[in-house]
């Protein structure tokens, strides 16, 4: 399974500090597919991974937290730089903590192959 590889716990720890921005989706996209689909773009991931990434972070991040992670995926500079300035500090940075052990309890909940 490649998200229990080091090679991917180590990029996921380059997106958790990485600078990007929030990408607008698709008409009718929910958060969590839009989160879903900016995983395994961003990450080369399996789809059972990055929903429960999706999911996990709809319930433990503020709306504006859940649009920095998707912003971090995306990698869109503009964006993520103006959500920066318009989060408090602690909204910011539960965005990156989130990237450091959302992937990783995913991982680890995952039937294994």
């Amino acid at each position: 399974m490649p998200w229990r590889s080091p090679p991917f716990r180590s990029l996921v720890g380059s997106i958790a500090l990485a600078s990007a921005g929030l990408g607008l989706g698709c008409a009718g996209e929910s958060a969590a597919d839009r989160l879903t689909r900016a995983c395994l773009e961003a990450m080369n991931a399996e789809e059972p991974l990055c929903r429960c990434i999706a999911e996990k972070a709809e319930v433990q991040l503020s709306a504006g937290s859940f649009d920095l992670l998707v912003a971090m995926l995306e990698e869109d500079e503009e964006t993520a730089n103006r959500l920066r300035g318009e989060l408090d500090l602690s909204e910011t940075m539960a965005a990156g903590m989130f990237m450091v052990r959302g992937p990783a309890e995913c991982a680890d909940a995952l039937p294994s192959e």
